[in-house]
C-alpha cells in the first residue's frame, strides 16, 4: 500500500469515518490491519448523495442504493 493511502486512511481514522485495527500473528502470520467503517454505510451513502450522482460509485455498493446512479 502506497504511502499516500496509508495518510489518507489515518486520517479518516483521526475523524471517526473509519476504524483500522492492527493485527499481530507472529512470524506465521504476520502483520496486517483490518478497517472497517465505523458508521452506516447508508448513512455515509446519503451524506455523499451528490457526489455520487456526480462521479458514480463502484458496482460493489451499486446494489445497497435506494436509486441507481
Amino acid at each position: 500500500m502506497s504511502r499516500w493511502m496509508h495518510d489518507h486512511l489515518d486520517e479518516l481514522d483521526m475523524l471517526g469515518l473509519i476504524s483500522i485495527k492492527k493485527m499481530n500473528e507472529g512470524s506465521t502470520g504476520g502483520q496486517y490491519k483490518t478497517i472497517a467503517l465505523s458508521e452506516d454505510l447508508n448513512a455515509v451513502l446519503e451524506a455523499l448523495d451528490e457526489t455520487i450522482a456526480a462521479v458514480g460509485v463502484h458496482r460493489s455498493v451499486q446494489g445497497r442504493l435506494d436509486k441507481p446512479y
